[in-house]
């Protein structure tokens, strides 16, 4: 191991546990939500040897994430954060590589459990060399590049993918579409709910989740998700309908 490969390890972050007290607050939140249980989000096993993705992406990824491909993703905190979720739920561990601001506490709700997690924060020079260190270590690696990937860097890296490491790795490249992926996921269309007459508490964000590239025969597919759902992970519409309180009232009155 080189000199700076040493160095690098050591500067890996372990993320610490998130706190308690989120349970009860997540618990608080459920109660608008109908057909959805705290922390129990489905995750679609899949055939082959690809990783598991939540069941509300399932008609988009239907392979799961695929060792030794890469997967774009928008910009969208909880989109990344419900894959890399699902992923280490099943049994895998992840690497967040330059996207602090996703949040440990949304992959934490997703599914992950964050002793399995790991944050790298590296500067402009060092990114490339970060992801060359992680995969084949991790499962998941989900990156966000600096600036556009050049073509030299970007057949290194998924050369780098495909050698069939001890552990096969998912890359997921999250922001512009700086670096070449098959397919990518984008958040077309999302709407909070929960907040009632200026007053109440969000709850739940109804997105609209396409995935669209040459991977799919230059087509694209559409989910209508929950993304978050009450307890932070994604959850089809058809299996969280949100409750109208105000209505429910109402036909309790005239009942």
């Amino acid at each position: 191991m080189t000199a700076f490969e040493t160095m690098f390890e050591k500067s890996l972050t372990s993320i610490s546990a998130v706190e308690t007290s989120r349970s009860a607050r997540l618990a608080r939140a459920a109660a608008g939500i109908e057909g959805v249980s705290r922390g129990t989000a489905r995750v679609r096993a899949v055939a082959g040897d690809g990783l598991a993705v939540p069941e509300a992406l399932a008609g988009l990824l239907p392979r799961g994430l695929e060792r030794g491909g890469v997967l774009g993703v928008d910009q969208d905190r909880y989109l990344a954060a419900s894959l890399v979720g699902s992923a280490v739920r099943s049994g895998g561990s992840a690497a967040l590589v330059g996207v602090d601001d996703l949040g440990i506490e949304a992959v934490a709700a997703a599914g992950a459990p964050t002793s399995r997690l790991v944050v790298v924060r590296p500067d402009a020079s060092s990114w490339v060399k970060a992801l060359e260190v992680l995969i084949g270590a991790v499962e998941v690696v989900l990156v966000r590049p600096p600036a556009a990937v050049g073509d030299a860097v970007a057949r290194r890296i998924v050369s780098r993918l495909r050698r069939g490491a001890t552990v096969g790795t998912s890359l997921l490249v999250a922001g512009p579409a700086v670096f070449p992926a098959p397919v990518r996921l984008r958040v077309a269309a999302a709407r909070w709910s929960g907040l009632e007459a200026g007053h109440g508490q969000l709850t739940a964000r109804r997105a609209t989740v396409v995935a669209e590239g040459r991977g799919l025969g230059g087509g694209s597919r559409a989910a209508e998700v929950y993304l978050p759902g009450p307890d932070g992970a994604a959850h089809p519409v058809r299996a969280a309908a949100p409750v109208d309180e105000l209505a429910a009232r109402r036909r309790l009155i005239a009942a």
